[in-house]
């Protein structure tokens, strides 16, 4: 009993907090709609459509047999030009076709966490420039490859799929990706609620709950560089708790853990933090 009381009171203040200030919350809202139109929507319905086209006409197939029945080349080609959480997505798909494994799906779900190129190349070139998004882009991509080869999957004969008519794969994308992408609307609009009840103080952390806030509070803030790009590796790592709500949403009801998600990207960030500094010395980010 006494555990659900601060829950609570939390929860009360909250209400009414929502109750009194409801012009602020309509404009957070607001803000947030524009937000998930402009970073995400564009981003992510096209290149989920993309990824079921392929799957369906067995690109998944054709890349794994390059590469010696590996399928992890497919997951980290699709995973890194559509970004999260079309990568699990893609996972998910994979384990239900029976294409890949529990044990592959719950390794792979490690090692291919990105975010969209295209979103990260116009968020940093406004936190830095050009040539440090793209240097941080390549960052990303090693070190979900540096987590795979840590301990790679068995390789194993992939099938080959019954291909089903496009009408229909685009119809199925469609009801699915309305779905996903209404709780990744609300979940955004969740969070960006909930940071007005952080302190100033902790403004530096945001992008720990809400990864495209934080990205856009560092555009407009005035700390040193070496700071900026500590936190802007650890945010695009970590992917903010709003990421977070959103992989375990898509992993209900698979027995793909969402704990090795999480894990991984702690390996992530030291990961990347340890190449960033790498990349300091070797190529002057100033």
């Amino acid at each position: 009993m006494k555990k659900n009381v601060p829950i609570i009171i939390l929860f009360l203040i909250i209400t009414v907090y929502l109750f009194l200030y409801q012009d602020i919350i309509s404009i957070i809202v607001i803000d947030a709609s524009i937000l998930f139109l402009k970073k995400v929507l564009t981003f992510l319905l096209p290149f989920y459509i993309i990824s079921k086209v392929l799957i369906n006409y067995n690109f998944a197939y054709y890349i794994a047999k390059l590469f010696n029945n590996n399928i992890y080349v497919f997951i980290l080609i699709i995973s890194f030009f559509t970004g999260c959480p079309n990568n699990i997505l893609t996972i998910k798909e994979l384990l239900e076709k029976k294409i890949i494994t529990t044990n592959q799906a719950n390794k792979y779900i490690k090692c291919s966490f990105f975010n969209n190129p295209l979103f990260l190349y116009n968020m940093i070139s406004n936190i830095f420039n050009k040539k440090i998004a793209l240097i941080i882009i390549f960052i990303q991509l090693l070190s979900n490859i540096i987590i795979y080869l840590i301990k790679p999957c068995k390789n194993n004969n992939i099938i080959y799929l019954k291909s089903d008519s496009l009408l229909n794969v685009l119809n199925n994308s469609l009801k699915e990706i309305s779905f996903i992408l209404l709780n990744i609307y609300i979940t955004i609009i969740l969070f960006n609620i909930l940071i007005i009840f952080i302190p100033n103080i902790f403004n530096n952390f945001i992008g720990l709950i809400e990864l495209t806030t934080g990205l856009n509070y560092l555009i407009n803030t005035n700390i040193n560089f070496t700071f900026k790009l500590i936190l802007t590796i650890i945010y695009i790592s970590f992917g903010g708790f709003s990421i977070h709500m959103q992989i375990k949403s898509v992993l209900i009801d698979t027995n793909i853990s969402y704990k090795n998600f999480l894990i991984s990207r702690i390996y992530q960030i030291i990961i990347s933090l340890l190449i960033t500094i790498i990349c300091s010395y070797t190529l002057g980010l100033q």
